[in-house]
């Protein structure tokens, strides 16, 4: 099994597009006046293509990137984009995703998981903890978090054999 790193900044693919996508992700930032930005990502299985995951996303925008299988594996990362709360507070969005080679039979299914929270609590992350709350999590997920008044939600649209679509919203709780 191949070392997991976890990246800051920018987070790039070194062998580009491979033989088909893994996970397709769009991620809308839902704040009114907060550009979030690429924190860190980390890639268990398979890899950004050349949609590499996107250093910011601008506010009532989205922003999307493709994540490359592997032939054994599949697909399976996460990313943290942060940004100011409507206070002004630094805080953190979480995505993570997976999509199995195999994710037609109930005991491989694609998954997807989300947290948010202050930028102090999500520098803090385990994500070996993030790895093990992806592989408990179905395919859609909400967190709030009332400290930061962050809040998230994921999903998995339209299942497609041997990858994922995911759509996340990141925004303030209401």
């Amino acid at each position: 099994m191949a070392s997991i790193q976890v990246q800051k900044g920018a987070c790039s693919s070194e062998t580009g597009i491979q033989m088909e996508y893994g996970t397709r992700a769009t991620m809308s930032n839902k704040t009114p006046s907060s550009l979030m930005k690429l924190d860190r990502c980390i890639n268990w299985f398979g890899n950004p293509s050349t949609i590499e995951y996107p250093d910011n996303i601008p506010q009532n925008a989205s922003s999307r990137f493709l994540h490359v299988k592997d032939s054994e594996s599949g697909s399976m990362g996460a990313v943290q984009y942060s940004g100011p709360n409507a206070a002004g507070d630094p805080c953190a969005w979480i995505l993570a995703w997976k999509a199995p080679i195999d994710n037609t039979t109930p005991e491989s299914p694609n998954r997807v998981y989300a947290t948010c929270g202050s930028k102090e609590s999500m520098d803090l992350i385990n994500w070996d903890e993030i790895r093990l709350n992806l592989e408990k999590a179905l395919t859609t997920c909400e967190a709030e978090d009332s400290g930061s008044k962050t809040r998230v939600d994921a999903k998995i649209v339209d299942p497609v054999p041997n990858s994922a679509i995911v759509n996340a919203n990141f925004g303030f709780m209401i």
